[in-house]
């Protein structure tokens, strides 16, 4: 539940963090933060969701995206990925870029966002 995230973050114990990357320009500030997250000792797992268009794009601005060694990779329809269910979400979410038209789409990336909410 929320409150055992939270209390997790008090006493610093690992966390697992959701990343969503859209197909938004702004592909460095994903790849940046997913570098300071795999660097980072609270943090133990990324889950990471790239929507259709975000591999695309990381691919065109910077040369793909470097998941590192903490991240795993779903895919955005991906509805068995453990934190699709409301049971099994992260400590965290940050979706990176983000643009307006992130908030309109129907994939996994939307559904997990509604249930951060």
């Amino acid at each position: 539940t929320f409150k055992q995230a939270a209390a997790r973050r008090q006493i610093h114990v690992e966390m697992h963090v959701i990343l969503a990357i859209t197909g938004a320009s702004g592909s460095i500030y994903a790849q940046r933060l997913l570098d300071y997250l795999n660097e980072s000792p609270k943090i133990s797992k990324i889950s990471v969701v790239m929507s259709r268009n975000a591999d695309e794009i990381c691919r065109e601005e910077i040369g793909g995206i470097n998941l590192g060694g903490k991240a795993v990779l779903y895919a955005d329809n991906d509805y068995n990925a453990p934190f699709a269910s409301g049971s099994n979400f992260g400590d965290a979410m940050v979706v990176c870029p983000c643009s307006m038209g992130f908030l309109v789409l129907e994939n996994l990336n939307r559904v997990r966002f509604d249930m951060c909410k």
